[in-house]
């Protein structure tokens, strides 16, 4: 549950940011409904796709796939962002799309593995924890986000939080073990 809060938390830092990434860029505005678009069609396709793709892996290689995915959006974020380029930049979202796509995939399978592993009298509690946990890592995280931006700046605060993703495998390397 804390991996899949600390996704959602970093998944919607990576969402705040395509719009004042396309605005600086000079994407057309029209193009951000595209976008949008796009982000919510993988998102549902990753959620569609999650028991097929989690009966063939188990949730601890998506996890780690995840990972991946999101160190890659990181890195190609701060490219991009010192790049003034469209085709740069709507490249770059649309890859953090899919791994935001295949982000659901594991929050979905997670959930699944939740809900098999607890009675059913308490799958509610568990799921309302879960989508608890996840709104709070996801505030916290946008919130922590914005203060970087205001009081540094955009690049600066991308680079904050690709070390603090980087470092937060350690206590879920912890956790999966126990």
């Amino acid at each position: 549950m804390l991996y899949s809060a600390i996704l959602t938390g970093i998944t919607s830092v990576f969402v705040w940011n395509f719009q004042p990434f396309m605005k600086s860029v000079g994407v057309p505005v029209i193009l951000f409904g595209y976008i949008y678009f796009i982000n919510h069609m993988l998102r549902a396709t990753g959620s569609i796709l999650a028991k097929r793709i989690t009966d063939k892996m188990t949730l601890e290689k998506a996890g780690i796939i995840i990972y991946i995915l999101y160190l890659i959006s990181f890195i190609i974020l701060l490219f991009a962002i010192q790049n003034n380029n469209i085709i740069i930049c709507i490249s770059t979202i649309i890859f953090i799309c899919i791994a935001i796509g295949f982000q659901m995939v594991f929050n979905v399978g997670s959930l699944a593995r939740i809900h098999g592993l607890i009675p059913s009298i308490s799958r509610a509690t568990m799921s309302s924890v879960n989508s608890m946990l996840a709104g709070l890592c996801s505030g916290l995280s946008l919130m922590i986000f914005k203060f970087f931006v205001d009081y540094q700046s955009l690049k600066s605060a991308i680079i904050m939080f690709t070390i603090l993703f980087i470092f937060s495998f350690i206590p879920i390397r912890k956790i999966n073990k126990i």
